[in-house]
């Protein structure tokens, strides 16, 4: 970025701080990476979802791969050059003479991803935090999580629960048992539009609702996506909680036995960290 741009970067930053320092929601929507870097929360390898969906899918599949394949990829440690005429860059000196085997495989995907959510944008991010440190200390920061920043910055919206449920699809009901459904909405209308924010963004990366409602709902590609409920078989050992998918807007929910037992476990997710039990 050009240097131009920089105080920009430190103006908007300041702004941020203000806001947070006097408690006014002012409708910014952050990135979840950005979000960590402004509370000081470790980036991992699954943020890359929410900056480069190809490649955490590709890091995915290659987490997956028998370890014999991965060295016969002819991948090193090295990306492309950002623009034509310049240089590869490495992620480690000799990089570019570094092939990626198993064993180093996880070394690899933890630089592409500092590479990709830090350095490539370390300027600005640099500029952007110097600016609301300027304002609010960062240990001051340091006592929200991600998810609390997003609500506080954006405001709690007001959720329209039967827009919401007017709006889902539900898939494999074969699993679902009599009542489920009509239960599930039931605790969601009980709940506080503070509640609904954290359950909607613990399913769909953001606690915001889009221009249009919830049929406007988009997915990771910018594409309409609908929330989806997928019932699955409820096991009190290994499936008890329900799971967040992200990228699909979609949860994962067993079909408990009783209105007492799915309350108890689907409320259980506001209450913990919710990003060990969100899948991408």
């Amino acid at each position: 970025a050009s240097t131009t741009l920089l105080p920009k970067y430190t103006f908007l930053g300041r702004c941020l701080g203000k806001a947070v320092l006097e408690g006014h929601a002012i409708g910014v929507h952050l990135t979840v990476p950005t979000l960590k870097m402004i509370c000081g929360a470790p980036v991992v390898w699954t943020d890359l979802q929410f900056k480069d969906y190809q490649m955490y899918v590709s890091f995915q599949q290659l987490l997956h791969m028998n370890p014999e394949v991965v060295q016969h990829l002819a991948i090193d440690f090295a990306l492309p050059p950002p623009k034509p005429g310049m240089d590869f860059i490495e992620l480690k000196p000799g990089g570019a003479d570094i092939g990626l085997t198993g064993d180093n495989l996880e070394e690899y995907i933890e630089l592409v991803t500092k590479h990709k959510l830090l350095m490539a944008v370390n300027a600005q991010l640099g500029a952007l935090l110097g600016g609301i440190y300027d304002v609010v200390p960062e240990h001051f920061l340091a006592v929200f999580d991600f998810s609390e920043l997003e609500l506080f910055l954006g405001g709690c919206p007001e959720i329209d629960v039967e827009d919401w449920r007017s709006n889902t699809e539900e898939t494999s009901r074969e699993f679902a048992l009599p009542g489920n459904t009509d239960w599930f909405w039931e605790i969601v209308g009980s709940w506080s539009h503070e509640q609904r924010a954290k359950f909607l963004q613990f399913v769909t990366g953001t606690s915001q609702v889009p221009l249009g409602g919830f049929s406007k709902l988009a997915g990771h590609l910018g594409e309409v996506k609908k929330f989806e409920l997928k019932w699955v078989q409820y096991n009190a050992t290994t499936f008890r909680y329900p799971r967040g998918h992200t990228c699909f807007n979609r949860l994962d929910i067993p079909a408990y036995p009783s209105m007492e037992e799915m309350k108890l476990c689907v409320e259980a997710v506001l209450n913990i960290d919710v990003e060990n039990l969100r899948f991408g």
